[in-house]
């Protein structure tokens, strides 16, 4: 079982990122930081997963509801595998500007290279077989699920699999299939577009999050409740390992 002073050691880890060693980077875009390495025994794999819900409108921009999520897990091998960049290049752009003014004692823009910056999660290793606990992250408003980062990395590298998710709309930026998106969380605080936020963030009486594996069940991390609705186009078995139970994942 995860410890409080696990919890606490990964939060601290990501908070901490930015005080290790740096390298300069190659394409003289800004030193190069290095994510804290996971503690525990296993080595972690990592994928991405796109859903989009037709029964949503998106609050934002209208269309459909759309999620970008990162799923870490316990890996039974990374050989051959590569590590993962923790932002695109298009995402690092906005983040370098965004950041300082959100997180003060964050670089100013040039400083640090965010889009060389690489996370412990090997892309598209395959799980460890067995049946695990699910951990879903949900970011505070203004902030992009690749903040919790490390502190996932930490929690899969201890056999739990942790689901990082984004809500675009209010994250700072989350790449998606069809575009880019920014958050809206610009400018003094307004009541209604946060009333929006939470609304669309919150989960419904009787509708918990589920279908992330049959296993031990879900637990929510982060500082925000997220789900709502259930959206289509992810039922098949999770790349992460186990059997699926043939229900959906709730949205956010």
């Amino acid at each position: 079982m995860t410890s409080r002073r696990t919890l606490l050691k990964g939060t601290l880890f990501g908070s901490a990122a930015a005080l290790l060693p740096t390298a300069a980077s190659a394409s003289g875009g800004g030193s190069i930081l290095q994510l804290p390495a996971p503690a525990g025994p296993y080595p972690v794999g990592m994928q991405k997963v796109h859903l989009t819900d037709p029964a949503r409108t998106d609050p934002w921009v209208g269309g459909v509801r759309e999620l970008m999520l990162t799923v870490l897990y316990p890996a039974r091998s990374v050989r051959g595998f590569s590590r993962a960049p923790q932002l695109t290049p298009d995402e690092a752009a906005v983040f370098a500007e965004y950041a300082p003014g959100r997180h003060p004692g964050l670089p100013e823009p040039g400083v640090v290279d965010w889009g060389a910056v690489l996370t412990h999660g090997y892309v598209g290793a395959p799980p460890l077989p067995g049946r695990r606990p699910v951990l879903v992250y949900s970011p505070g408003g203004g902030d992009s699920r690749t903040l919790g980062t490390t502190l996932a990395e930490d929690l899969a590298s201890h056999g739990r699999v942790v689901v990082l998710v984004d809500h675009p709309g209010d994250a700072s930026q989350v790449e998606l299939p069809t575009g880019l998106r920014t958050t809206v969380l610009i400018g003094p605080p307004d009541p209604a577009t946060f009333r929006t936020m939470v609304d669309t963030r919150r989960v419904r009486p009787g509708q918990p999050l589920r279908g992330l594996t049959p296993a031990l069940g879900t637990a929510l991390i982060g500082k925000e409740r997220c789900g709502r609705r259930t959206p289509t186009g992810y039922r098949s078995t999770p790349p992460w390992g186990g059997k699926s139970c043939g229900r959906r994942l709730t949205s956010c």
